[in-house]
């Protein structure tokens, strides 16, 4: 998984999931899962065994999708702010 970590976010999401099921964190980020398996498979290693040493709850998942949905709707914005300053520059 080390090339993975470039993934944008890779690293944090790695590292706080490390050695547990991080099916639903991913699925939050990627809505469109079937798009992005394809690429699962040339990390994918083994099923892991037993429960591993971290656990999270449903709080900490609903958590995570919770910043998440902030930081898209934070990019949207941006790119709005970008659109519209670029409109009115045209204009001018």
């Amino acid at each position: 998984v080390t090339n993975w970590i470039k993934h944008p976010g890779g690293q944090t999401v790695l590292n706080h999931y490390a050695e547990q099921d991080s099916t639903e964190p991913v699925r939050a980020f990627h809505p469109n899962i079937a798009l992005v398996q394809k690429y699962f498979k040339t990390f994918y290693i083994g099923d892991l065994i037993g429960d591993g040493n971290k656990k999270t709850t449903k709080d900490d998942d609903q958590a995570l999708n919770d910043e998440i949905e902030q930081l898209r709707q934070k990019a949207i914005a941006k790119v709005k702010s970008i659109v519209f300053t670029i409109e009115i520059a045209q204009q001018i």
